[in-house]
């Protein structure tokens, strides 16, 4: 797993220590040194998934009746993360197949921000939980994303919308 933000400036020692506890983690990023078009890539998925995330907060907005900008000053300095995940297959040689867990790449949970948007290759493996508790398969589709909904849009909107529950199956063979 590869985290990446904003391209942001390091903060000073004395910067840090006065910062709020959340924005001591933000600064530069660490990029590899390979593959050297990583880092244009994921800068160009970054900002636009940010107009994406933009247009998706104005349409949550005016479904709750509110005006399509209600909810822009929340985000006049917005967070953004992009993770970079693979799932490798269980080694079978070491797999139990008994341990109740062993097939999950991440176990059930919801996130903690805004808004998600997910990219998945043609592995799959997304599982959302239902209204009904049952676990349902969100196998990928050529050219969509996947948008969960966090624990601060649940908040925000007194549970009229609820945080998307999912969690990652690994791949049964290695591939």
């Amino acid at each position: 797993q590869i985290e990446f933000g904003h391209e942001e400036l390091a903060a000073t020692a004395a910067t840090r220590a006065s910062a709020p506890l959340f924005d001591r983690l933000r600064g530069p990023n660490q990029w590899p040194e390979a593959p050297p078009e990583l880092r244009p890539l994921v800068l160009a998925w970054l900002e636009d998934m940010e107009v994406l995330s933009h247009a998706l907060t104005r349409a949550l907005s005016a479904s709750l009746g509110l005006g399509a900008d209600h909810l822009d000053h929340l985000f006049r300095a917005p967070h953004v993360q992009a993770k970079l995940v693979h799932y490798p297959a269980p080694d079978h040689a070491k797999w139990e197949p008994d341990q109740a867990e062993s097939g999950l790449g991440v176990g059930a949970h919801s996130d903690s921000g805004f808004l998600t948007l997910l990219l998945q290759d043609d592995v799959g493996g997304l599982e959302v939980l239902n209204s009904a508790g049952r676990w349902v398969p969100a196998p990928p589709l050529p050219g969509s994303l996947v948008c969960n909904l966090g624990e601060v849009v649940q908040l925000l909107t007194k549970g009229t919308y609820l945080s998307t529950v999912h969690r990652v199956q690994r791949p049964h063979s290695r591939g």
